[in-house]
């Protein structure tokens, strides 16, 4: 098997966890987060990345900054939902018309 990425800007990824792939979009979306307690409340390293395969583009929507993110949902209408297990919450990421996705607080 070949990896499809190891690496964003020669910063290599930490481990992925979880992954869900769109479809309709052609787009991979996983977090990126390592072993457990590698990334925490303290040290948040934790990733959430694309891949868009109709343009071959690793895109981070959240860059070393989530503390342990796991579990990926995305709807039907582009709202992605990853469970940030250290910080024991969801954040919301959401597209704007731009194509850039804005993260926030869910629940």
């Amino acid at each position: 098997m070949t990896p499809l990425v190891k690496d964003y800007e020669n910063i290599p990824l930490t481990g992925p966890h979880s992954m869900f792939y769109s479809k309709p979009n052609n787009t991979l979306y996983f977090t990126d987060s390592g072993i457990l307690g590698g990334t925490s409340i303290e040290v948040p390293k934790g990733s959430v990345f694309s891949i868009d395969f109709e343009f071959s583009i690793l895109k981070p929507l959240a860059f070393k900054c989530l503390a342990y993110p796991t579990g990926i949902a995305v709807t039907g209408d582009d709202k992605i939902y990853v469970s940030e297990t250290c910080a024991n919450r969801i954040v919301r990421f959401v597209k704007n018309s731009g194509g850039i996705y804005h993260c926030s607080v869910f629940h």
